[in-house]
């Protein structure tokens, strides 16, 4: 009879439950005898009246039938047209996240944390507990209208205070193989702190750079402050900084800025940085610098390499000077211009900057004269756009106008013209004008995007406000001062043209051609790039390049660059946690052919990266060399580390490297992969070890704390944990948080863990009878999960502590139990445990 019981109560239950919401409107009377033993004192009064005990479940909300939420929320009993019903506790924060306008409703919030959604005028909400729904019902005048990417401004969220820095540091060693052996010793890092306090955000970055035989150098990149400012869409910055490339190139500058932040609104362009590819002939570093300051550095493994993690902020144009130094001593040097989309602005759309301080050359022995600019871009009716801007300095005054225009079908385009006059260093005051075009294009049908940029100087006189500055050293002008020495010549015009075409399942190319001339010397500069790729059968991929570079020197001297490039790879094996990959590539230059063997992959959930190759050089100069490559890598939740190994023929070289992120904050100190600009802090206590999903190698730590790096300023993110990851005795309420930080916040994830034993248990009173159905039972002083208690008071509960006190309600009546787990559970790790309730 007692196992007949145990089985009835659920099934009964169910249909207590799915009726009652059938039939609100009706009143209907259950007997408790239809439980049989266990109907006994049972407390079914709520179901009796169609409603359910009130508490805190976990429910998708549904608003205006879209999902747009799932979380535990909590319901208390209340009587509606004289009957009970649950009502959901919804914060005016958790509403304007759904859309609904709170900002014109003050009274929304009546100080209890819970919404009166009565406030709202013919707002109505259903629960609907057999599928765990909570149903809202909003007019569309109360709703905000939906902005594609980006978040309502009440949501934004300025973070917590903290500390937070992104280091990265790498070592070499290089042996020389011979009767020297001499060693060469080689060391790089980059710290990168900063603090956040409210809406401000102090940055700052400091690289370390020690070379065999010379003394090691600090050199700080910048330090600023800023924050930004909702009313005006705009940020404002102190201290180091480089303004923009909207109207002129990008000057690097210490002191305030004041300018839009396109992040703050609607707007579908975003801050432009270019991918530079090349081709490394053996293991090498590349060094990416612009304007004399160290922007980039990195070890790529020979072959072809693409950069596309630069961070450029503030330059979006200008020209990039990029040196690949091979583990053989020699270096390639070449420059990649790039330049900013055709301007094109959304009809009434204002974009502005105003700066004023002093000019930062990364030349310290330049002068650091004040200076000043001023730029404006408006977007007027029938797609036009106007910019202009001014300029001042010492000895430099200029003036910007241009339009852009959107061209429909037929691209957009932007011309402008800038008048400067300027006053070199012991030379007169000179005037002149330059023009640029930019064009863009794409071709829906054909899938071809097609880009042009041109720059020209008009008239010889003009100059830059970089060149007129660079030319007042605090020394006398040497002829190793380009900026200053005249026989060098200046910039006459430069163009540029890119093609890239998809071609369907037969892959993509890609074309692109630069020229460049002066006006005090004959020849010019050109290159020209072809790349090409494609997918084939069985996860192969194809990719071929060419590359050739004409350069002219300032005595007249042309030279010439070839290389050419076959990469051919094959994936061996592919899983959800591994990967092998075989590959060959070849490589044909001037002085050489190069013909190179490898494997690579994964492991442990692809935390672990590994790299072997084997290569050959043919040298058409000298004799031919054989040379290797190993590197080994792995993504944590505390950082990246890596070490890799090369050789040839008159050397060998060992090296290693470390990077990661940290953030200090109120509950501690919490280390993690690189933090990009903003960040979450997830916080899940007492989870440790559970993956992030979505990333690589993230996981909390030993606290249950981590970061996690992908999230975009001003748009809603989710932040999510793999429940499959989870330890036996710990549970989430739920997988998912949202979290809408403002740009370089510090936002916290945190997610509600429960951490404790899963048991089983039996209650019974002084008397020796069951405590009734349906009493609710929860730990005292916990947050430990709740229950119901069903046939002969068993119940079962998690997240319980070893010891500790149960308190069981009903009908207005209540009793408390003590309890002790034993030592270890079940076979399915569920205790099994009897308790008396007094």
């Amino acid at each position: 009879m007692r196992i007949t019981a145990i089985f009835c109560v659920p099934a009964v239950l169910t249909c207590l439950t799915l009726f009652s919401e059938s039939a609100a409107a009706r009143t209907y009377t259950f007997d408790p005898a239809m439980l049989g033993e266990a109907g006994v004192g049972a407390d079914i009064s709520l179901f009796n009246e169609g409603a359910q005990l009130p508490g805190t479940y976990m429910v998708d909300i549904l608003l205006n039938g879209q999902r747009v939420d799932s979380r535990e929320v909590v319901f208390s009993l209340v009587r509606e047209d004289n009957r009970p019903v649950l009502y959901p506790c919804l914060s005016v924060e958790q509403l304007a996240r759904y859309g609904v306008r709170t900002e014109d409703f003050q009274s929304l919030d009546n100080g209890s944390g819970c919404a009166d959604l009565s406030i709202l005028s013919g707002t109505t909400y259903n629960f609907s507990f057999s599928e765990q729904q909570l149903r809202l019902s909003v007019p569309q005048i109360h709703l905000r209208p939906a902005s594609k990417g980006i978040a309502p401004q009440s949501l934004w969220d300025d973070g917590i205070p903290a500390f937070l820095m992104n280091y990265s540091a790498s070592t070499s060693r290089t042996e020389l193989r011979g009767n020297s052996g001499k060693n060469s010793d080689s060391s790089f890092a980059q710290l990168s702190p900063g603090l956040n306090a409210g809406a401000w955000r102090l940055r700052s970055q400091s690289n370390w750079q020690k070379q065999e035989n010379t003394q090691a150098r600090w050199q700080t990149s910048y330090i600023y402050a800023e924050r930004g400012l909702r009313g005006l869409r705009s940020r404002l910055s102190l201290g180091d900084r480089t303004t923009e490339d909207k109207v002129f190139n990008g000057v690097p500058f210490r002191g305030v800025m004041l300018a839009s932040d396109e992040l703050m609104v609607p707007y579908t362009e975003r801050a432009f940085a270019p991918m530079i590819r090349g081709i490394a002939r053996t293991q090498a570093r590349v060094e990416v610098r612009q304007g004399g300051y160290l922007l980039y550095e990195t070890t790529v493994a020979p072959g072809p390499f693409a950069l596309r993690d630069l961070t450029l902020a503030g330059r979006w144009g200008g020209e990039l000077q990029v040196s690949v130094r091979e583990s053989d001593g020699s270096q390639q040097t070449f420059s990649v211009p790039y330049q900013t989309p055709a301007v094109s602005l959304k009809e009434g759309y204002l974009s502005y900057g105003l700066m004023a301080g002093q000019y930062r050359p990364a030349d310290h022995n330049t002068e650091a004269a004040t200076i000043g600019q001023a730029v404006l871009l408006y977007g007027l009716p029938y797609d036009l756009t106007i910019y202009g801007g001014l300029q001042g300095a010492k000895a430099y005054q200029s003036a910007a106008l241009g339009l852009g225009v959107s061209l429909g079908n037929w691209g957009s385009a932007s011309f402008d013209v800038t008048g400067a006059q300027a006053q070199l260093r012991d030379q007169d005051k000179e005037q002149g004008t330059a023009w640029r075009v930019r064009y863009s294009k794409l071709i829906d049908a054909t899938d071809t995007t097609l880009t042009v940029a041109g720059y020209r100087h008009a008239t010889p006189g003009f100059a830059t406000i970089e060149e007129t500055l660079n030319s007042y050293g605090r020394t006398n002008p040497t002829d190793s001062n380009l900026w200053y020495n005249r026989s060098y010549g200046r910039m006459r015009s430069t163009t540029s043209i890119a093609v890239s075409q998809a071609i369907g399942r037969f892959g993509s190319l890609g074309i692109n051609y630069s020229i460049t001339d002066y006006w005090h010397h004959d020849g010019n500069d050109n290159n020209y790039g072809l790349s090409y790729g494609m997918g084939l059968p069985w996860g192969a991929r194809l990719s071929l390049s060419q590359s050739r570079t004409r350069s002219t020197t300032a005595t007249g001297a042309i030279r010439n660059e070839s290389l050419s490039s076959l990469w051919l790879s094959l994936p061996l094996t592919s899983r959800a946690d591994s990967t092998i990959t075989a590959s060959y590539q070849g490589t044909m230059g001037r002085s050489g052919d190069t013909h190179s063997l490898g494997l690579n992959g994964s492991a442990l959930d692809r935390r672990l990266n590994w790299d072997v190759r084997q290569a050959r050089s043919l040298s058409r100069e000298g004799p031919s060399t054989n040379n290797g490559y190993m590197h080994l890598g792995w993504s944590g939740a505390y950082g990246n580390a890596g070490t890799g190994y090369s050789y040839n023929t008159q050397q060998r070289t060992v090296s290693a490297e470390l990077n990661g992120g940290m953030i200090l904050h109120e509950n501690g100190l919490t280390f993690g992969q690189n933090i990009p600009g903003t960040v979450s802090l997830v916080q899940a206590p007492g989870a440790a070890g559970v993956s992030v999903s979505g990333t690589s190698g993230v996981r909390t730590d030993y606290r249950g704390y981590t970061l996690h790096p992908s999230v975009t300023p001003y748009q809603e993110n989710i932040i999510s944990l793999d429940p499959l990851s989870l330890a036996d005795d710990v549970e989430i309420t739920q997988t998912d948080v949202r979290v809408v930080p403002t740009r370089g916040a510090v936002v916290t994830a945190r997610f509600n863990t429960r951490s404790g034993a899963r048991a089983l248990m039996r209650l019974t009173r002084v008397d020796g009878s069951d405590v009734p159905f349906g009493a609710l039972v929860t730990v005292s002083g916990a947050e430990g999960g709740a229950g119901v208690a069903g046939a002969g008071g068993e119940v079962y509960l998690t997240g319980l502590p070893v010891k500790g006190k149960l308190l069981v309600r009903w009908s207005g009546s209540e009793c408390s139990a003590n309890y002790t787990l034993p030592a270890s559970p079940g076979a399915s790790g569920v205790h099994t445990i009897q308790a008396t309730c007094r």
